[in-house]
């Protein structure tokens, strides 16, 4: 093997800190990509307390026993619907 002299590893130097600031470029368009795919901490904020007024306003139109009996009703219907469609494949799967 052949000594290296100071040009080359001169040259070298250069193509490896030409080749390091193409991927600093890369990772830099990465992070605008990035910023613009996740949402900042004040649109969070902003998201929360909206949620939180639509959740007010359902939880106030449900007072009293309609709150109790929607829940009943609707676990009652899809009970019925499920068992209506068994005994429909059933009689399906015997002819």
């Amino acid at each position: 093997m052949t000594k290296p002299n100071p040009q080359t590893d001169i040259a070298l130097i250069k193509s490896d800190i030409a080749y390091i600031k193409g991927d600093i470029g890369d990772i830099k368009e990465s992070f605008k990509s990035i910023n613009s795919t996740f949402a900042s901490r004040e649109e969070l904020k902003g998201v929360v307390k909206e949620t939180e007024i639509r959740l007010s306003v359902i939880e106030n139109a449900l007072q009293g026993p309609k709150k109790y009996v929607t829940p009943i009703i609707t676990a009652v219907f899809s009970s019925v619907v499920t068992f209506l469609v068994i005994q429909y494949l059933e009689m399906q799967k015997g002819l």
